[in-house]
């Protein structure tokens, strides 16, 4: 029972550890969607379904970013001086799910 619950302080505090060093990547990539997807979203609708794939695509990013970090297969730091590698893996991905998400819905249309 008690590393069980050491297990779950560790990962509570990884969780935060990746939240405070990735801010910048998830910063970056929340601007970066917001300039590429808003374009395809138009009129009042569908800026709140816009809101809600951000904050879902974020969300999925953050715990794609943990789980990149926690089974890092190379060699090298995890850190790129300010910029925290899995983060930016996991951004990417993301992206273009959600990029192409409402691509796809914006076609069926």
């Amino acid at each position: 029972m008690m590393a069980f619950i050491q297990g779950q302080a560790l990962m509570s505090e990884f969780f935060g550890l990746t939240a405070y060093l990735g801010t910048l990547t998830f910063l970056v990539g929340a601007v970066l969607f917001a300039v590429i997807g808003f374009k395809k979203v138009g009129g009042n609708r569908r800026v709140l379904k816009f809101v809600g794939v951000s904050v879902a695509r974020l969300a999925v990013s953050f715990v794609l970013s943990v789980s990149v970090w926690l089974h890092w297969p190379f060699g090298f730091d995890v850190m790129l001086g300010p910029v925290l590698l899995p983060a930016v893996f996991s951004e990417l991905v993301t992206i273009i799910g959600a990029y192409s998400l409402l691509r796809l819905k914006q076609n069926n249309r």
